[in-house]
């Protein structure tokens, strides 16, 4: 029996049990050592900034919806910049779905000494 299974890595096309367990234990390993990589990256930037800084960042992430892929870097995403009370973040943003009202995209956070909490984000 063929079977189907998506996740974040794409569609597989599975052959029988074996594999699709094989494949799903694959991926919790994936999705665990993500997870672990983005603490260490979010307990960073906890370590560079002010507690009500840090406030401010995790009330960004909440709105954000669901994100992924935090990592510390140079540059922000785009020029498109919004000053808020403690910081400038810089959303890169575009619409998806039939109906057009989602969207997913990039928002880069300005940290101390020239750098920005990056992430990707959809809502």
């Amino acid at each position: 029996m063929v079977r189907n299974i998506l996740y974040s890595s794409g569609l597989i096309i599975m052959s029988d049990e074996d594999d699709e367990r094989e494949l799903m234990e694959e991926y919790m390993k994936e999705e665990a050592d993500r997870a672990q990589q983005e603490a260490k990256v979010l307990a960073e930037v906890k370590g560079m900034v002010s507690e009500g800084y840090w406030m401010d960042i995790e009330e960004e992430i909440r709105e954000s919806d669901r994100t992924a892929g935090f990592i510390i870097t140079d540059k922000p995403c785009t020029d498109d910049v919004e000053q808020r009370d403690l910081f400038k973040i810089y959303i890169s943003q575009h619409a998806v779905g039939e109906s057009g009202d989602s969207w997913e995209g990039d928002i880069s956070i300005e940290l101390p000494n020239g750098k920005y909490l990056t992430f990707g984000y959809e809502m």
